[in-house]
């Protein structure tokens, strides 16, 4: 995958990105339904920056951070762990 230069003249190169197994179903979802339409919108790279600038606009970025806290420090409780003896 190539580098592309930014509004900004930076150049930005690709990154990885991981999901878990529910987001990644769902971006497959998306990338279905964008291949029904035209123009086809498939790509998951698409989805993922479509996604990016929409939070983007309505939270900053510390607004983020707390809501991921708050969502991990409401499932940490649910995920399985070793055993405590």
């Amino acid at each position: 995958m190539a580098s592309t230069a930014s509004a900004t003249g930076r150049t930005v190169g690709p990154s990885t990105i991981y999901f878990d197994e529910p987001t990644d179903d769902w971006l497959e979802e998306v990338s279905i339904a964008g291949r029904r339409t035209k123009p086809r919108i498939d790509s998951r790279s698409a989805i993922a920056r479509y996604a990016v600038r929409k939070l983007m606009n309505e939270m900053t970025p510390e607004q983020v951070i707390e809501a991921i806290r708050a969502e991990s420090a409401a499932t940490a409780h649910t995920k399985p762990g070793r055993p405590r003896h």
